[in-house]
This record gives C-alpha cells, sequence and structure tokens, in this order.
C-alpha cells in the first residue's frame, strides 16, 4: 500500500507492513484480537501478533500470490492460497493492510461483513469525495496515526501520512477516537 511514484508496482499492490506499525498499534490502543488476514502476504501481521501475544493462538490469514503463501508458510505463519474477498468474513475481526489501489472494496466488504475491521490506510482515504458518502454512514470509531511514515519497500518511507482505522458493529459509547503512534 505504498504511495511510491514507481511506475511498475508491486504485483497484487503487495507492500509489507512494517512490524512496529502493528505491534505500535495494538500496545496502544484497546482493539479485539484479529482472527483473519485477508491479505496476508508472507504474514507480516500474523508475525506482529505472535510477537504481541505469543501464547494465543496466531490468526489465520489467506493470500492470492502462491508464492507469498510459500514464504509465509515457511516462516510457520498459517496462511492459506486463496481470494481474501471471496471468503465469508461474519463473525470475523479482521486485521489486514488492503492493496491500496483496491481498498474501497475490501473496507466495504469488510465493513459490511466483519464483526470488527482494523485497516492500514493512507490518511487521505478519509479525504476523498469518492469514498464521502460511505464515510459519513460509517465513520471508523478509532482513527490511530502513524506519527512515523512507514517503509513499506525498505528503502525509506514515502510521501504519504498513515492511519489504522478501526470499524466495529459494537456501538461507541463515545464516538469516533484519535490516537497517534511511532
Amino acid at each position: 500500500m505504498s504511495a511510491t511514484r514507481q511506475k511498475l508496482r508491486a504485483g497484487h499492490d503487495y507492500y509489507p507492513t512494517p512490524t512496529w506499525c502493528t505491534v505500535d498499534l495494538y500496545r496502544t490502543v484497546g482493539l479485539p484480537y484479529p482472527t483473519l488476514d485477508p491479505g496476508a502476504g508472507t504474514g507480516g501481521l500474523i508475525g506482529a501478533m505472535k510477537e504481541l501475544y505469543p501464547r494465543r493462538p496466531l490468526i489465520r490469514g489467506v493470500e492470492i500470490q502462491e508464492e507469498l503463501v510459500r514464504r509465509a508458510n515457511d516462516l510457520g505463519f498459517p496462511v492459506e492460497l486463496g481470494d481474501g474477498l471471496e471468503l465469508d468474513w461474519r463473525d470475523e475481526h479482521i486485521l489486514m493492510n488492503p492493496p491500496y489501489k483496491d481498498a474501497m472494496v475490501w473496507v466495504k466488504k469488510a465493513v459490511e461483513e466483519a464483526s470488527s475491521t482494523t485497516a492500514l490506510l493512507r490518511l487521505g482515504f478519509l479525504a476523498s469525495q469518492r469514498r464521502k458518502a460511505f464515510m459519513r454512514e460509517n465513520p471508523p470509531q478509532k482513527v490511530v496515526v502513524l506519527s512515523r511514515r512507514p517503509s513499506f519497500t525498505g528503502k525509506g518511507g514515502d510521501s504519504a501520512d498513515y492511519a489504522w482505522l478501526h470499524w466495529s458493529k459494537q456501538e461507541s459509547l463515545f464516538g469516533s477516537e484519535l490516537a497517534w503512534i511511532g
């Protein structure tokens, strides 16, 4: 989900999430323990949860790229081959870094189906005219801004600001909450 201006983007818009982004999130903000990463890549989000909660069962992951599934399984992460968008997400707690070019498809499905959704997105995701109606109808309950820019390529951050956006089927007594990590 990098905002890099590369002419060739990574396959399926795959940019691994740095571990610190997830670890800082869960150490700072109370969120339900996730059960599914529907676009797991090599299992980076699963690995972060393993680091945070070594005694909890690992969340499961689904990935459409066979090579990434092999790499995740070699690392010991439970990632299966499949299209995460084809799964039923009811009763799941989704943790994801969706492919940004199709992020709205992933977020919409998650908000409609899952018990809760936590997605790493560009902060500008909140500001689009095309997403305005959706955001008004489905405001995230938590917005956790990353104070430092993550590097999705290992070559430094890009020009975008990022945040974790969290939605839940449970009503929030306080409306939306805003926090910062990193």
